[in-house]
Protein backbone atom coordinates (compact mmCIF):
# COMPACT_ATOMS: atom_id res chain seq x y z
CA UNK A 1 0.00 0.00 0.00
CA UNK A 2 0.89 3.32 -0.95
CA UNK A 3 0.61 6.12 1.55
CA UNK A 4 0.98 9.27 -0.14
CA UNK A 5 0.68 13.35 1.29
CA UNK A 6 -1.38 15.49 -1.04
CA UNK A 7 -0.09 18.86 -1.63
CA UNK A 8 -2.67 21.48 -2.73
CA UNK A 9 -0.38 21.70 -5.90
CA UNK A 10 -0.23 18.33 -7.08
CA UNK A 11 -3.88 17.79 -6.22
CA UNK A 12 -4.45 20.78 -8.77
CA UNK A 13 -1.52 19.79 -11.35
CA UNK A 14 -3.61 16.31 -11.47
CA UNK A 15 -7.10 17.51 -12.07
CA UNK A 16 -6.06 20.44 -14.93
CA UNK A 17 -3.54 18.16 -16.48
CA UNK A 18 -5.61 15.07 -16.99
CA UNK A 19 -2.31 12.09 -17.31
CA UNK A 20 -0.01 12.46 -14.60
CA UNK A 21 3.25 10.84 -14.21
CA UNK A 22 1.84 9.11 -11.06
CA UNK A 23 -1.98 9.48 -10.96
CA UNK A 24 -2.80 9.10 -7.24
CA UNK A 25 -6.51 8.72 -7.87
CA UNK A 26 -6.23 5.45 -10.20
CA UNK A 27 -4.27 4.37 -7.60
CA UNK A 28 -6.56 4.80 -4.84
CA UNK A 29 -9.30 3.28 -6.54
CA UNK A 30 -7.17 0.10 -7.36
CA UNK A 31 -7.28 -0.32 -3.55
CA UNK A 32 -3.06 0.29 -4.29
CA UNK A 33 -2.64 3.96 -2.37
CA UNK A 34 -4.51 5.73 0.75
CA UNK A 35 -4.14 9.76 0.15
CA UNK A 36 -4.06 12.58 2.68
CA UNK A 37 -4.71 15.96 2.21
CA UNK A 38 -3.46 18.64 4.97
CA UNK A 39 -5.93 20.44 5.90
CA UNK A 40 -5.34 23.64 5.12
CA UNK A 41 -4.79 22.32 1.55
CA UNK A 42 -8.08 22.14 0.76
CA UNK A 43 -8.44 26.17 0.35
CA UNK A 44 -5.51 26.65 -1.07
CA UNK A 45 -6.95 23.86 -3.94
CA UNK A 46 -9.83 25.90 -4.17
CA UNK A 47 -8.40 29.06 -4.22
CA UNK A 48 -6.12 27.87 -7.02
CA UNK A 49 -9.27 26.87 -9.11
CA UNK A 50 -10.80 30.37 -8.21
CA UNK A 51 -7.50 32.19 -9.66
CA UNK A 52 -7.31 30.02 -12.56
CA UNK A 53 -10.73 31.01 -13.07
CA UNK A 54 -11.62 34.72 -12.69
CA UNK A 55 -7.79 35.94 -13.20
CA UNK A 56 -6.14 34.05 -15.56
CA UNK A 57 -5.54 35.44 -18.97
CA UNK A 58 -6.04 34.06 -22.38
CA UNK A 59 -5.97 30.61 -23.16
CA UNK A 60 -4.51 29.28 -19.59
CA UNK A 61 -7.73 30.51 -18.74
CA UNK A 62 -10.78 27.58 -17.94
CA UNK A 63 -14.77 28.39 -18.43
CA UNK A 64 -17.22 28.37 -16.20
CA UNK A 65 -18.28 24.73 -16.49
CA UNK A 66 -14.74 23.51 -15.97
CA UNK A 67 -14.51 25.55 -12.56
CA UNK A 68 -17.84 24.36 -11.84
CA UNK A 69 -16.75 20.50 -12.45
CA UNK A 70 -13.38 20.86 -10.59
CA UNK A 71 -14.92 22.39 -7.31
CA UNK A 72 -17.47 20.30 -7.49
CA UNK A 73 -15.19 16.74 -8.27
CA UNK A 74 -12.87 17.74 -5.56
CA UNK A 75 -16.09 18.39 -3.14
CA UNK A 76 -16.64 15.14 -3.71
CA UNK A 77 -13.05 13.64 -3.36
CA UNK A 78 -13.09 15.12 0.06
CA UNK A 79 -16.47 14.28 1.22
CA UNK A 80 -16.85 12.34 4.29
CA UNK A 81 -12.63 11.77 3.80
CA UNK A 82 -13.78 8.67 1.57
CA UNK A 83 -11.20 9.25 -1.58
CA UNK A 84 -9.05 11.75 0.22
CA UNK A 85 -8.24 11.82 3.90
CA UNK A 86 -8.24 15.45 5.12
CA UNK A 87 -6.03 15.39 7.84
CA UNK A 88 -6.45 18.26 10.70
CA UNK A 89 -3.29 20.39 11.45
CA UNK A 90 -2.80 20.67 15.59
CA UNK A 91 -1.02 21.92 18.25
CA UNK A 92 1.57 18.80 17.99
CA UNK A 93 2.78 19.82 14.40
CA UNK A 94 4.25 22.63 16.00
CA UNK A 95 6.09 21.11 18.79
CA UNK A 96 7.01 18.25 16.36
CA UNK A 97 8.30 21.19 13.49
CA UNK A 98 10.37 23.00 16.39
CA UNK A 99 11.42 19.63 18.84
CA UNK A 100 12.92 17.69 15.49
CA UNK A 101 14.46 20.93 13.54
CA UNK A 102 12.32 20.72 10.59
CA UNK A 103 11.91 24.84 10.16
CA UNK A 104 15.39 25.21 10.74
CA UNK A 105 16.72 22.54 8.08
CA UNK A 106 14.43 23.68 5.88
CA UNK A 107 14.99 27.32 6.35
CA UNK A 108 18.68 26.01 5.51
CA UNK A 109 17.58 24.25 2.72
CA UNK A 110 15.87 27.31 1.22
CA UNK A 111 15.40 30.61 3.75
CA UNK A 112 12.06 31.39 1.54
CA UNK A 113 10.72 28.16 2.12
CA UNK A 114 6.92 29.10 3.16
CA UNK A 115 5.63 27.77 6.66
CA UNK A 116 2.81 25.82 5.23
CA UNK A 117 5.66 24.08 3.25
CA UNK A 118 7.71 23.58 7.32
CA UNK A 119 3.77 22.43 8.55
CA UNK A 120 3.49 20.18 5.92
CA UNK A 121 6.87 18.21 6.23
CA UNK A 122 5.99 18.23 10.17
CA UNK A 123 2.91 16.61 9.72
CA UNK A 124 4.38 13.78 6.82
CA UNK A 125 7.33 13.22 9.62
CA UNK A 126 4.40 12.56 12.17
CA UNK A 127 2.77 10.27 9.79
CA UNK A 128 6.13 8.36 8.80
CA UNK A 129 6.06 7.61 12.98
CA UNK A 130 2.62 5.89 12.89
CA UNK A 131 3.76 4.11 9.64
CA UNK A 132 6.53 2.45 11.07
CA UNK A 133 7.25 0.10 8.33
CA UNK A 134 9.20 1.73 5.73
CA UNK A 135 7.29 -0.02 2.86
CA UNK A 136 4.16 1.93 3.93
CA UNK A 137 6.31 5.35 4.26
CA UNK A 138 4.23 8.43 3.36
CA UNK A 139 5.39 10.19 0.19
CA UNK A 140 4.88 14.19 -0.16
CA UNK A 141 3.74 14.68 -3.76
CA UNK A 142 4.34 18.52 -4.18
CA UNK A 143 4.84 20.59 -7.48
CA UNK A 144 7.14 22.66 -5.36
CA UNK A 145 10.43 21.97 -5.75
CA UNK A 146 11.41 24.06 -2.63
CA UNK A 147 9.24 21.86 -0.48
CA UNK A 148 10.22 18.84 -1.94
CA UNK A 149 14.07 19.48 -2.00
CA UNK A 150 13.23 20.58 1.75
CA UNK A 151 11.47 17.42 2.35
CA UNK A 152 14.17 15.08 0.97
CA UNK A 153 17.05 16.51 3.07
CA UNK A 154 15.31 15.63 6.22
CA UNK A 155 14.82 11.77 4.90
CA UNK A 156 11.58 11.96 3.32
CA UNK A 157 10.10 10.71 0.25
CA UNK A 158 8.97 13.78 -1.88
CA UNK A 159 8.58 14.05 -5.56
CA UNK A 160 6.41 15.80 -7.84
CA UNK A 161 3.15 13.74 -10.38
CA UNK A 162 4.56 15.60 -13.33
CA UNK A 163 6.70 14.78 -15.86
CA UNK A 164 9.03 17.89 -15.37
CA UNK A 165 9.51 17.90 -11.94
CA UNK A 166 8.58 20.08 -8.90
CA UNK A 167 9.46 23.28 -10.59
Amino acid sequence: MKYFLIDASSYVAWALEGRPRVDFMAMHESGAAFLYMLQFCVTEVMSSFSRIYYFQAGSDRITKEKFKKLCADFAENIHERKKIYIYDLHRYHNIVAEKKGVFAAACATDPNIGVFDILLISMAMELNEVYKDKNDEIEILSEDRKLCVAARELGLRAHSIGPGGAK
